[in-house]
């Protein structure tokens, strides 16, 4: 069993080989995302398509000063503290329901057990590996890729076509409750190029591709737990 060095959660589980494999990513795959070349599942031609298609489309809509920030495992190598690694048969079963809306059967439950079992059993991981929850079978999709843009000049084209409805941003749900980026309702119909992009972004990678648009200062700092979304030295910083 060899150790992976570059990839390792808060509980201080380091990957190795035999995981990558339990996940399906390449060796040459885990080297990219180590170097900073491309995310994970992302071939470092299509990473550098997916930069410079971005931007173009940020400036078609009329963003010109984008921070763009990758965010999630894809980036990360595991999903937060606030999403744990699933280890009980019940945790499953009720990832599934969320998932798919339904309850998995019988020979779904003892699949997603063994196939677990066959990789790792608690004390394993504590954070979720990419892409393991639907190696697993308990997730519907593939892991996605979460870009976080943060811009001002966003913010006043999302405040202006509410003005143009004699309202302000402060008299609507403009922003999500809980992570506080503009509704993808108000922004997907708002930046079309956008929009377009990440549609094309998904079928190029053939995994899904999220949008997240915050204020130029970007998400608001946490308090309220151990992890937070705002500005960190650690970020994947994107870049045309």
């Amino acid at each position: 069993m060899t150790v992976v060095n570059a990839a390792s959660d808060q509980s201080g589980y380091q990957v190795t080989d035999d995981d990558l494999d339990f996940l399906r990513i390449s060796r040459e795959m885990f080297d990219s995302w180590a170097r900073g070349e491309s995310p994970l599942a992302v071939s470092p031609a299509d990473y550098l398509h997916l930069r410079t298609t971005l931007f173009a489309a940020l400036r078609e809509d009329g963003i010109g000063d984008a921070d763009v920030r990758l965010q999630g495992s894809s980036a990360r190598f595991f999903s937060s503290p606030m999403k744990p690694m699933l280890y009980s048969r019940a945790e499953l079963v009720q990832e599934f329901l969320d998932q798919y809306g339904r309850l998995p059967d019988r020979y779904e439950t003892d699949r997603m057990e063994q196939r677990l079992g066959s990789r790792w059993s608690a004390p394993g991981p504590r954070q979720r590996p990419f892409d393991a929850l639907f190696v697993i079978g308990a997730a519907a999709e593939a892991g996605d890729l979460d870009f976080q843009v943060s811009s001002d000049a966003a913010r006043s084209m999302i405040e202006a076509a509410v003005q143009e409805l004699g309202l302000s941003v402060n008299d609507i749900r403009a922003k999500h409750k809980d992570y506080n980026f503009f509704q993808k309702q108000l922004t997907e119909t708002r930046f079309i190029h956008l929009s377009l992009w990440r549609t094309k972004a998904s079928e190029l990678i053939r995994r899904p591709v999220s949008v997240a648009i915050f204020d130029g200062t970007g998400p608001p700092v946490s308090t309220n737990g151990p992890v937070s979304s705002h500005f960190q030295p650690s970020d994947w910083l994107v870049q045309e």
